[in-house]
């Protein structure tokens, strides 16, 4: 495998596939001059890689986060206070009753 991809890459025909939710890292200030020093190496091999560092985003990220989550308890709260408990309680029976028959 590994002499297959030295000739891919003196060829430059290597291939790359999507992973289906991508890998974050946190690396430590020497890992992070270690990955810039061989982020056009990584690249060429068929890794998509970049460094990320977006603190504005990270932080309306958390805001948006923290204001949908708050709605979202306030609704349900409203929603107890107009139906109660009742239909929970029978859906977990049914729920209950069904996973311990199969």
């Amino acid at each position: 495998m590994y002499e297959r991809l030295k000739e891919q890459m003196r060829f430059k025909r290597i291939g790359t596939q999507n992973l289906l939710a991508p890998i974050s890292l946190e690396l430590s200030k020497s890992e992070t001059n270690a990955f810039e020093r061989m982020l056009p190496e990584i690249n060429d091999m068929g890794f998509e890689a970049e460094k990320f560092v977006d603190l504005p985003l990270m932080i309306l990220g958390f805001f948006i986060a923290a204001l949908s989550s708050y709605f979202t308890i306030v609704f349900f709260i409203k929603l107890l206070d107009k139906i109660g408990m009742m239909p929970f309680v029978v859906y977990r029976i049914i729920l209950g009753v069904m996973l311990l028959a199969f």
